[in-house]
């Protein structure tokens, strides 16, 4: 850092960084409630598993005041996040006379939250995500597209008196909300204001059905899964 002394600019040092000495690992507590049951002489299983992880001390930079001289803040054992859900499986496995065969099918249903972290101040993070308490992780902020431009809804705004800022759209380009409401009569504005939190990278429901069989040396078996409660931000694949 530089400094003025008299009519000199002298070169000194200067901590650029706060530090936090009392640093301690992440803790995860993580509590189970499950029942294991087979059936039918072991023919038909289930298993059923309740789960809640908590993540407490998790490392983040909370802000400082600016009257510190604008250093990098340190990092602080301020976060905790936390994980339930649910499992749940269930397989038959029988003989039809050289035919043996199984069918299983697995369920996994999976929620976090953020439960500590600044509270009511959210914080954008990069890749148009959005980090809050109370919400999970992974949430996109973006613009939400009202629709997709066609010549005939152009020329229908115009014909309003809609005035389009930087250009006018073309056909086939983005439509999005104005979630602010039109300001003056016929214009609509379209900024950072105007994005909202929808969607999650993240999957709630994890699903799989296995399905086998073997005869007489010969086997056979197929394998099936997914997920659901996921979204896909299209940014370049948009494009692309």
């Amino acid at each position: 850092t530089y400094a003025v002394l008299g009519e000199s600019v002298v070169k000194g040092a200067a901590p650029t960084a706060l530090v936090e000495p009392s640093l301690v690992w992440e803790t995860t507590t993580m509590t189970n409630a499950g029942i294991d049951i087979n059936l039918l002489k072991s023919r038909l299983g289930i298993v059923a598993d309740l789960f809640y992880k908590k993540t407490d001390d998790i490392l983040i930079q909370l802000p400082v005041p600016l009257v510190l001289g604008g250093k990098t803040a340190a990092y602080q054992n301020a976060g905790v996040v936390s994980n339930k859900g649910l499992e749940l499986s269930a397989s038959w496995n029988d003989k039809i006379e050289k035919v043996s065969y199984s069918i299983s099918g697995n369920y996994t249903f999976v929620r976090n939250r953020v439960k500590k972290y600044r509270g009511d101040v959210g914080v954008e993070m990069s890749g148009n995500r959005y980090l809050r308490e109370g919400l999970s992780i992974n949430r996109f902020y973006v613009r939400e597209v009202d629709c997709i431009a066609t010549a005939e809804k152009i020329e229908e705004m115009l014909a309003a008196g809609y005035t389009f800022y930087p250009s006018t759209p073309k056909p086939g380009d983005f439509i999005y909300k104005d979630q602010q409401g039109p300001g003056e009569p016929g214009y609509m504005v379209i900024n950072d204001d105007d994005r909202v939190i929808k969607g999650t990278s993240t999957p709630e429901h994890f699903f799989g059905l296995t399905l086998s069989a073997n005869w007489n040396g010969f086997d056979f078996s197929a394998l099936f899964q997914g997920v659901a409660g996921i979204n896909t931000y299209l940014n370049s694949t948009w494009y692309t």
